[in-house]
């Protein structure tokens, strides 16, 4: 088996190449990564201080410049891993080289941290993957949980620097909060229904279940960044784009073909139950606005805006699900369908 899986890595590695457009855009990346500025200390050894520190710094240059050739040469080893899942032999590469490389050279705070947000995601997006295979056992449940950990502990570090470098960037950390609150409970829930609702929430309990670990670190961040700083002005304008997130979603539902199966319904129904609570939640923000309560009031309307994305994600995403099972079924089907026709071609022909 271990021949086999080294075998199919090899062959993976030799047919895969990063695009130009990938390898230029990682090139300029390093290219403008800003040298640190640190002055030497002035003494009578001044002249060798200053040698010293060049040869420093451009030693650290060098080492960036000599791993990005190794990256942008030969057969692209580390890009060809990022659609590997885990237990694939490339997943190692990508969780522990490609995507502490591309966060190193993201240079923003705020993109940091929408990039960790996203690589949690990732990791429900895997689980979901081996789910619908039956090939998500509990020692690859808990090494996802850790990651998805990981993952929230780098996005809290860079919510808590966006948060204290400007009051402008706060705007910004309440659309990446909620958008990863979101997140995290809408795939959640999706793992749950693959796996099947009722054996799933028995062993919610356990440390190590993705769904616990996901709705715990999106509630977590949640808390972190309640946002008490409140203007009628943004008010307005966040309650007009949850109106629209919750329309949106109510004619993605009204425009799903009528011949919807039980699952597909099931996804529907769910959709609805988390909509009526983003209303319920924005009627709230309503009431307490009017009683001039507005640090409850905008982050109640916080919290009615991350549950109608998390409905707006369940749906698309719960509904390509049931899509691809129907593929798989029909499939399936098609494969005895054949496998009966040439038993019984051969059969009729001994």
């Amino acid at each position: 088996m271990k021949n086999i899986n080294w075998n199919k890595g090899l062959k993976q590695l030799k047919n895969i190449k990063m695009t130009d457009t990938e390898k230029d855009q990682i090139f300029k990346s390093v290219m403008n990564y800003p040298l640190p500025k640190q002055s030497p200390i002035k003494s009578n050894w001044v002249t060798y201080s200053q040698i010293f520190a060049f040869k420093k710094h451009k030693m650290a240059y060098y080492t960036v410049i000599a791993s990005l050739i190794v990256i942008l040469s030969g057969q692209g080893i580390v890009y060809a891993s990022q659609d590997s899942l885990p237990g694939d032999i490339l997943y190692p590469v990508k969780i522990k080289v490609l995507e502490p490389v591309r966060s190193a050279l993201t240079l923003s705070t705020e993109a940091k941290a929408e990039y960790e947000s996203n690589l949690a995601t990732k990791r429900l997006e895997e689980a979901e993957k081996l789910a619908s295979n039956n090939k998500l056992d509990k020692d690859t449940e808990k090494r996802i949980s850790e990651l998805v950990k990981n993952h929230t502990s780098a996005l809290d570090n860079d919510l808590s620097r966006l948060n204290k470098s400007s009051k402008n960037k706060k705007e910004k950390v309440d659309d990446i909060v909620t958008n990863f609150q979101a997140g995290m409970n809408a795939h959640s829930q999706v793992l749950e229904e693959i796996l099947g609702s009722n054996d799933y929430i028995e062993n919610e309990s356990e440390d190590d279940s993705i769904s616990k670990t996901a709705r715990d670190s999106g509630n977590k961040v949640r808390q972190n960044y309640r946002n008490d700083d409140h203007d009628l002005k943004k008010y307005k304008f966040k309650k007009e784009s949850v109106e629209s997130i919750i329309n949106s979603t109510t004619k993605d539902i009204e425009n799903i073909k009528d011949n919807r199966s039980k699952a597909k319904q099931n996804v529907i129904e769910n959709t609805h139950k988390k909509l009526d609570q983003a209303k319920e939640l924005l009627k709230n923000a309503d009431d307490k606005n009017e009683k001039s309560d507005n640090e409850n009031a905008y982050n109640d309307l916080l919290d009615s805006e991350s549950s109608a994305k998390e409905a707006n994600i369940f749906l698309n995403v719960g509904l390509k699900i049931e899509d691809h099972r129907n593929n798989n079924k029909e499939h399936n089907d098609d494969s005895k369908s054949e496998s009966r026709e040439v038993r019984s071609f051969l059969d009729n022909n001994d």
